[in-house]
């Protein structure tokens, strides 16, 4: 299995580190994709890859679990064995030219990071509308770049699910909810789900 050596590990926000290896994973052309990460001879444990297709592996990682632990733990110059690329990504020739939502709760945003970052290099063909579910506003990731999707025309939507004790004033719920509310979960636009199994079960019934 490659071996990929650790450059940067950032703090991307509540209980998750955003790794960055000097590594380009190879077979790696849909957002969506993913392998697998380890160290010495931990059992693996899969993961959404974060960068986009070209670029050094970069890992949203939950510390949570065993070879997560030790991830987020790891200092510049350890290393990590992982897999080759798996899974086909998401299927985004089938929503082609249709308007884009993207449901997703958590660490998930890892996922359609790259979706929306395709869409932005592709120069913005078509309204995408994120929703992107956190328990509280410290849990969000990748905040920065929020604001200059925000910027660039994406419409960012950050639904917080336990707003008490917070100054939060946006949205609260869940995404599928807040996206059917504003009309946008309809048979003429293109959804991506990246979450919870309850959140991906209603979404789809709507």
């Amino acid at each position: 299995m490659p071996v990929a050596r650790l450059i940067d590990n950032a703090d991307a926000g509540w209980l998750l580190r955003l790794l960055t290896f000097d590594y380009v994973p190879e077979g790696y052309a849909e957002p969506g994709q993913f392998l697998t990460a380890a160290i010495g001879d931990d059992k693996p444990a899969f993961f959404a890859i974060a960068s986009s297709p070209g670029e050094k592996l970069q890992l949203l990682v939950k510390n949570q679990g065993e070879v997560a632990e030790r991830l987020c733990r790891m200092a510049p110059g350890g290393e990590a064995t992982v897999s080759a690329v798996m899974g086909k990504g998401f299927p985004l020739h089938q929503v082609a030219g249709l308007e884009l939502v993207l449901l997703v709760n958590g660490s998930g945003i890892s996922a359609v990071r790259t979706v929306i970052r395709a869409e932005l290099a592709a120069g913005l063909p078509r309204p995408v509308h994120l929703f992107y579910g956190v328990l509280t506003p410290a849990h969000r990731s990748f905040s920065s770049e929020l604001d200059e999707w925000a910027r660039a025309g994406v419409s960012v939507h950050l639904v917080v699910g336990e707003p008490d004790g917070t100054s939060w004033q946006g949205l609260t719920g869940y995404v599928q909810n807040c996206a059917h509310e504003m009309g946008l979960i309809r048979e003429d636009v293109g959804v991506v789900l990246v979450g919870l199994p309850i959140m991906l079960e209603q979404a789809k019934q709507m």
